[in-house]
């Protein structure tokens, strides 16, 4: 990868990678690198078309014991263009979505193909969802707590999540964690000490026929950020701790992802 490249996802922030290209913000596909702020039709097709496969494979699910979804009130966080909830709406729900970037927001307002139908809302300035408590029946977000680079706002965006669904609702996040999949026939034993901008981690690693210990700081950024350090089990603590009770893990091997599926008690 490019130094420009490891800059642009390592350094900026979401509204200043939004600024520049937020196509390749959200999905870091090669066809977006050069995309900047002029879309082209083409590029708004392939990335609206791939919101549509996450909403069929991995969201779609949640409103299959539903018998009236239009009567569903349904929020994204961190919902970017759109390019996700844009399944939603087209389906009737009530959509909304929220996001950081103010500029995200103004062009998914301007390209997001049923932005007529959704509701997009800018977090505050301390990243609070300024909607009233338990407004949702489902509260779903994709590829979005990977990315939060401190470990106090992890927990608060957690807290965010949960707040807003509602008694018997759902939440469904995924999320990425070392944990998860660096024990295999190289690393063993991963364990990480986390802080507010950084890790302390700790795992054997195989040279040979034997297993050595290693140690290594690892900084927190706005591309690999705090969650990626966290344990399965010390997320779904977090949103335990919210009253959200978690009753499917499924585990995405082939792009290293983990879904939480949980219940508001």
């Amino acid at each position: 990868m490019s130094t420009a490249i490891n800059q642009f996802k390592d350094n900026l922030s979401w509204e200043e990678k939004a600024k520049l290209n937020p196509l390749f913000a959200v999905m870091s596909d090669d066809i977006f690198k050069e995309s900047g702020t002029a879309f082209t039709e083409e590029q708004l097709a392939i990335f609206y078309l791939q919101g549509e496969r996450f909403w069929k494979r991995w969201l779609e699910t949640l409103l299959w014991d539903k018998t009236d979804i239009q009567a569903l009130p349904i929020m994204e966080y961190g919902c970017g263009m759109g390019r996700i909830l844009n399944q939603a709406a087209k389906a009737g729900i009530k959509s909304t979505g929220v996001d950081i970037s103010a500029s995200q927001l103004e062009f998914a307002n301007q390209y997001c193909p049923n932005a007529d139908k959704i509701e997009f809302i800018l977090l505050d300035a301390h990243a609070v969802i300024p909607l009233k408590n338990e407004s949702f029946d489902i509260v779903y977000s994709y590829a979005v707590l990977q990315h939060i680079k401190q470990s106090s706002a992890l927990k608060l965006a957690i807290k965010e999540i949960c707040r807003m669904v509602k008694k018997g609702g759902q939440v469904k996040v995924q999320l990425r964690s070392q944990h998860q999949f660096l024990s295999n026939g190289i690393y063993r034993g991963y364990r990480t000490v986390n802080f507010e901008n950084s890790s302390l981690c700790f795992y054997f690693r195989k040279l040979g026929p034997i297993y050595l210990p290693v140690f290594r700081f690892s900084k927190h950024t706005n591309w690999t950020g705090a969650c990626i350090y966290f344990s399965i089990s010390s997320l779904i603590r977090q949103f335990k701790l919210q009253g959200v009770q978690t009753n499917q893990l499924e585990i995405d091997a082939e792009n290293k992802l983990v879904w939480i599926t949980g219940s508001k008690n």
